[in-house]
């Protein structure tokens, strides 16, 4: 079962030892669930979204989609751009204007390369990107029990229970890396990537 933001509550009361509201107000451990989505958001890329930026003529680069922290890749008319970086501009096509087929992300913006021209204004390049929400159901199923620890460690510090609140913290900072590594890491874009393995397929007679 999937946690809302009312189970990540009453479990937080309940590691509390307090079943209702008193030295820990209802607005304090609602406003730590919310924090602790943006937090577990922004460390382990888990919460994604997909967003269109209408292309311009001779406009290089464009905001990245509110909310964004990473741009994990962009496609444009069902084909997967290829991530490049500033440095490869000039280095990696002679065409200047046309239709996109890099991107890079920098300064909070994305760029596609080669610039949109006029035939190509207008048109649509979707954004897949790893998004910061204060939101916890935003966040897919298996991120969600860790508001709890969140919620517990902030708990801990207002209790003034400090070294209780510091072996929380370090439960919880060690399971956002391990899901990160495990499940959120992807490397960098090559042209091996976007090639598939030639297969020889033998007929039966």
């Amino acid at each position: 079962m999937a946690l809302t933001k009312g189970n990540n509550h009453t479990e937080i009361r309940t590691l509390l030892h307090e079943a209702a509201a008193g030295f820990f107000a209802n607005t304090h451990i609602d406003n730590w669930i919310d924090q602790a989505a943006m937090d577990i958001s922004s460390k382990t890329l888990c919460y994604e979204a997909s967003d269109e930026i209408t292309l311009i003529d001779k406009v290089l680069d464009y905001p990245v989609p509110s909310g964004c922290i990473k741009v994990v890749t962009c496609q444009f008319e069902k084909k997967g751009l290829v991530r490049i970086y500033p440095r490869h501009m000039g280095h990696i096509s002679d065409t200047i204007a046309g239709r996109p087929e890099f991107y890079y992300e920098f300064a909070a913006k994305v760029a596609f390369w080669p610039v949109c021209n006029t035939t190509n204004s207008g048109k649509k390049v979707t954004v897949l990107s790893a998004k910061q929400t204060a939101v916890i159901t935003n966040i897919v199923d298996q991120y969600r029990p860790f508001a709890i620890l969140y919620g517990l460690y902030r708990g801990f510090l207002k209790d003034k229970k400090y070294a209780s609140a510091s072996d929380i913290l370090t439960v919880y900072l060690n399971n956002l890396l391990f899901h990160r590594q495990d499940l959120q890491e992807r490397p960098p874009d090559s042209w091996d990537m976007m090639k598939l393995a030639q297969r020889t397929v033998t007929l039966k007679r």
